[in-house]
């Protein structure tokens, strides 16, 4: 049963930023004072532990259409890492019962709250959009597609990027002047970005899945992105121009 504390908790406050960027789901409660358990989207959660304002989004069987109309934020108290979840307490939310009641719903933060990461590393956030640069056998730079999202293997993270149909490309997307190399040593976790699977005998089609209208990508038969999957680490991708939107890397062209 739903608490009517609990409803009015979440359903009063400041309309909802347009940067939210979702960072993990709530799983249940945790203990008797009215902390949850939050399982995030990646394996780093700075953007969580650091920030003490989450917006709290509520599971589709609940609320139904609506988007960050619904979103309704929180404020935390305390947070801490346990075992491979987050545990935290909200100021709004003093027991167990009302804790339960937040099962299910979904974690977000205004992108602009975030901390600042370390030196060479990135949130998967920024990086979906890029364009992906690879390189021909001649060490030529030329574009593999867009990145359209990023996935964690448990070591690192995993750039998806949707192909581009290479005889579409114009010079001078297939030869960059490459910026000073900037090393990608590692993405902190901010991900919450979809995209269609990848799948194999790819037809070309426009319409990019991304914002660049100029691209054609390769798609599967069911009109879905054909996706190559490109470790985000300073060995392949050795050049990360966040400004620009572009990621240099010496992953092969025709890979």
């Amino acid at each position: 049963m739903r608490s009517d504390r609990v409803n009015k908790s979440v359903s009063s406050g400041p309309k909802a930023p347009e940067d939210l960027v979702e960072l993990g789901r709530i799983s249940g409660a945790y203990g008797i004072r009215g902390w949850v358990r939050v399982r995030p989207h990646a394996a780093e959660s700075d953007a969580l532990l650091k920030t003490r304002h989450w917006w709290l989004l509520p599971p589709a069987s609940v609320s139904g259409a609506g988007g960050f109309a619904l979103a309704r934020q929180l404020r935390v108290e305390r947070s801490r890492v346990h075992s491979d979840v987050i545990v935290a307490k909200f100021a709004d939310i003093p027991d167990r019962t009302q804790a339960e009641t937040l099962k299910g719903w979904t974690v977000w933060v205004s992108r602009a709250d975030f901390p600042l990461p370390d030196a060479d590393e990135y949130y998967w956030v920024d990086l979906v959009g890029c364009l992906l640069y690879g390189q021909t056998p001649d060490g030529e730079a030329v574009l593999i597609g867009q990145v359209i999202g990023v996935m964690d293997n448990g070591a690192h993270g995993v750039l998806r990027v949707a192909r581009v149909v290479s005889d579409t490309l114009n010079s001078a997307q297939e030869a960059p002047d490459v910026p000073e190399a900037s090393g990608a040593s590692g993405a902190s976790g901010a991900s919450g970005a979809s995209g269609a699977s990848g799948a194999s005998g790819a037809s070309g089609a426009k319409n990019s899945p991304g914002t660049d209208s100029t691209l054609e990508f390769l798609r599967d038969a069911k009109g879905r992105p054909r996706e190559v999957l490109v470790p985000f680490v300073s060995a392949h991708v050795h050049t990360v121009d966040l400004e620009n939107k572009k990621l240099y890397s010496d992953w092969p062209a025709d890979f």
